[in-house]
């Protein structure tokens, strides 16, 4: 044993032996046993199966986003559709433009973009559909819609930026597996400031002047909704505190369960 930390090697060495000596101890080139952590085998397979299914996976969920929109907002779901493909092909251009390589994280982002866009028209919409039933004329309600949903979409879209601005940055000093994710994530949100509100807003002003007419959907599922959420504040705040102070302490007595990467 080394006690205290700290040892030296006594002897007559010439420069060259004491320089072996020092490859060798650095090197760890001394008995030791070896303990496996963790093994990956990645072969010529791998590369193939892991595209086909991300494929799978972003066509899937695309088509759920697309019927969802299609069949709850009609027209205006349509418009949604338009926007969100654009978002994507920004967020490819992008990368193309920065010379980033599109790994199975960077995939897994854009598909959470593609649900992330989507839904600051959600929000114009749902806003479009109570400046309606308001009773405006439907070219002020599309202006009051953009207008009031303009600052929801912005604050949502920045606070979402500001971390994944700052994980981009330490996953590029790292290079860790996560960079191509946030990397999508955040170029992503900054498309989706200008598609889900620019591009939504002249879409739908376009469709309007041309038509006359701007469908918002039938289907409304919360429209007469009669929840008293405030009847039950108190019960939410124990429970959440429960839930809070007995995860903290789980992890205080635990500790994390650390990965690979770290250990």
């Amino acid at each position: 044993p080394i006690c205290g930390g700290r040892a030296q090697i006594s002897g007559g060495f010439s420069q060259v032996e004491a320089q072996d000596l020092s490859t060798v101890l650095k090197a760890g080139a001394l008995p030791a046993p070896l303990k496996v952590i963790s093994e990956n085998t990645i072969g010529p397979s791998l590369g193939a199966d892991s595209i086909r299914d991300s494929g799978k996976a972003i066509m899937i969920g695309g088509i759920f986003i697309v019927i969802m929109m299609l069949v709850i907002y009609s027209a205006c779901g349509a418009i949604a559709v338009l926007a969100m493909t654009l978002n994507i092909l920004v967020i490819l251009a992008v990368l193309s433009l920065m010379g980033a390589t599109l790994t199975l994280s960077g995939i897994g982002g854009i598909l959470l973009t593609m649900g992330m866009a989507v839904d600051a028209n959600i929000l114009i919409y749902e806003r479009l559909r109570e400046e309606l039933k308001a009773g405006k004329p439907l070219r002020t309600a599309i202006n009051s819609a953009f207008d009031r949903a303009y600052v929801v979409i912005l604050d949502s879209n920045v606070t979402s930026l500001l971390p994944a601005l700052v994980l981009v940055l330490f996953e590029v000093v790292e290079g860790t597996a996560m960079q191509g994710f946030w990397t999508a994530i955040a170029i992503g949100l900054l498309a989706n400031l200008y598609t889900g509100i620019v591009v939504t807003r002249t879409l739908a002003e376009s469709f309007y002047a041309k038509f006359k007419t701007l469908s918002t959907g039938k289907i409304k599922f919360f429209s007469n909704a009669k929840i008293p959420w405030m009847k039950y504040r108190r019960v939410g705040i124990v429970f959440s505190g429960i839930i809070t102070i007995a995860s903290i302490s789980y992890l205080a007595v635990k500790g994390p369960s650390y990965g690979i990467d770290f250990t």
